[in-house]
C-alpha cells in the first residue's frame, strides 16, 4: 500500500525547481498548503459550482412558521447528486424597509409544490464551450409543509437599511441530500423586500 509522507519541519525552507522535497507537516502530521486559486476554483472549473438568486424585484422573506416560501433551494429525489451549501448573501435594497429579526435559513426533507422557479441559476465558469448544468431547483415561490428545523444566519438590526448586504459561509456544515431543501425565513416577519443568492457546489453521491 502506498503512502503519502510529510516532513514536519518549519515552513521556512525555500527549494529550487526541479527539485522533489517531502511536503512539509504540521505538528499533528497534518500537510501543510498553499492555495494558488480561491477555494472553490477547482469545483467551479470542473462545473461542480451554481448561483442562483431573485430577480432585481426581489422577494419579501417571510415568518419561520410560514407555508408559502419566497427563496428555496431544492435538491430533487433522484438527482443524483448532494448539494453542499457554500454561502448565502443578501442584498437589502435602498431605503428598504425591514424589521429588526433574525434570518433564518430553514431546512426540511420534503417536495414543495405550486413552484415558481427563480431568476438566473448560474454556472461558476462562463463562456464559451463551459458546461455544467444545475440539478437543485431554485424557487422564488413554493408551497411546504411549516418548518420547525431553523439555522440562524444572521440578523438584521436596523430599520433604515441604505444598499447594505448580509452574507453567510456554511463551509461544508450543510449537505441537502436528494429530497433535502433550504428555505429563507425570519423572524419575526419581513416587511419589505430582500435580494437574495445561494452558492452552491454539487457531488456525487
Amino acid at each position: 500500500m502506498s503512502q503519502t509522507q510529510v516532513s514536519v519541519i518549519s515552513p521556512s525552507a525555500s527549494y529550487t525547481d526541479g527539485t522533489y522535497p517531502f511536503q512539509t507537516g504540521g505538528k499533528q502530521g497534518d500537510g501543510l498548503v498553499s492555495e494558488l486559486h480561491g477555494k472553490w476554483y477547482t469545483a467551479a472549473y470542473r462545473n461542480r459550482v451554481f448561483f442562483g438568486s431573485s430577480l432585481i424585484a426581489g422577494v419579501t422573506i417571510p415568518v419561520n412558521t410560514a407555508t408559502a416560501a419566497t427563496f428555496t433551494l431544492y435538491n430533487p429525489i433522484g438527482s443524483g447528486v448532494n448539494v453542499e451549501m457554500i454561502s448565502v448573501d443578501i442584498g437589502w435594497p435602498a431605503a428598504a424597509t425591514t424589521v429588526v429579526a433574525s434570518i433564518l435559513g430553514s431546512i426540511s426533507t420534503q417536495t414543495p409544490t405550486s413552484v415558481t422557479e427563480g431568476g438566473a441559476t448560474i454556472k461558476s465558469i462562463v463562456g464559451v464551450g463551459a458546461g455544467g448544468t444545475a440539478a437543485a431547483k431554485l424557487y422564488t415561490a413554493a408551497t411546504i409543509t411549516a418548518i420547525t428545523t431553523h439555522i440562524p444566519l444572521f440578523i438584521v438590526t436596523t430599520t433604515a437599511m441604505a444598499m447594505v448586504s448580509s452574507h453567510y459561509d456554511f463551509d461544508g456544515k450543510l449537505i441537502l441530500a436528494p429530497g433535502g431543501l433550504i428555505t429563507l425565513t425570519s423572524s419575526p416577519v419581513q416587511t419589505g423586500v430582500a435580494i437574495p443568492s445561494f452558492a452552491w457546489a454539487e457531488w456525487p453521491q
